[in-house]
């Protein structure tokens, strides 16, 4: 999948539904109006930085069949995070955190992830598709496609599909946080629309969640999706894209608000 394939057709991604779900309004500026950001929160370069050295790791171990060397990984990271850093958009920092606290953390998440990660066959990195969209109550195809790009595809020994997601995250994800993620459902969806299934009749997905605690750590979890979990996800989908065509946004206050890149916009808005 090219990137005219996507433009070529009206598509909807898990990060667009995500944050629809968190607040249509911040949906509103940045998927309809494009309005500018006024800050970029430092997570977003940061996780793209990871992702990115990440993907190159894996692509060695596909081509050559050996590990990347851990000071070509973080290399490739500080290449990344400066690039990003470096685009003109004000950098939003936490408390306590600066440009080489962020790459003193990459550098310890990328050591954890060099000396814990096990890859199996790899059969693609950071892979892109388009996948039809069907309404559960009706059966017909919605005009809106579901956009995946998945970061990693493995299989096993027995040629059994495994799906894996990279995060960052401050925290240990809860079992249920892990069941109930969209993402996974929508990802199951998408690999059995493509003719694949992982577990028997279901499908497993994997988080890989590179851990920014004191003890920096890498943590795998699993989600088994079966058929009843996709058609609670296509009917949540097709509620959102109702509300989207009929241009129903509105404002929802939460811990999100300081970070988001719209809140003096949503601020003058609400105001007015």
């Amino acid at each position: 999948m090219v990137a005219t394939e996507f433009q070529n057709h009206l598509h909807i991604s898990h990060t667009q539904l995500d944050t629809f779900l968190s607040c249509p309004w911040r949906y509103r500026y940045q998927y309809v109006l494009g309005v500018p950001w006024e800050h970029l929160p430092a997570a977003l370069p940061f996780g793209r930085a990871i992702h990115a050295a990440v993907a190159h790791y894996y692509r060695h171990v596909k081509h050559f069949d050996e590990p990347l060397p851990l000071g070509v990984l973080q290399g490739c990271f500080h290449g990344e995070i400066k690039e990003a850093l470096a685009q003109g958009a004000a950098i939003l920092y936490e408390d306590g955190e600066s440009e080489q606290s962020l790459r003193d953390t990459g550098d310890a998440l990328l050591q954890v992830f060099h000396a814990k990660v096990r890859p199996q066959t790899i059969e693609a990195v950071e892979l892109p598709f388009l996948v039809d969209l069907v309404d559960p109550a009706t059966g017909g195809v919605l005009g809106t496609k579901l956009a995946v790009v998945f970061d990693l595809v493995e299989s096993d020994g027995n040629g059994n599909m495994v799906i894996a997601d990279l995060k960052t995250a401050k925290r240990r994800y809860a079992q249920n946080q892990v069941e109930n993620h969209l993402q996974a459902t929508l990802y199951a969806y998408a690999l059995r629309r493509l003719g694949y299934s992982t577990d028997g009749r279901d499908t497993l997905i994997r988080f890989d969640v590179l851990l920014k605690t004191k003890q920096p750590d890498l943590e795998s979890y699993y989600a088994v999706k079966a058929a009843g979990d996709e058609a609670w996800a296509l009917a949540q989908v097709r509620r959102v894209l109702r509300v989207i065509e009929a241009g129903a946004y509105f404002p929802i206050r939460s811990w999100r608000c300081p970070d988001c890149p719209f809140r003096r916009r949503c601020a003058a808005d609400i105001a007015s």
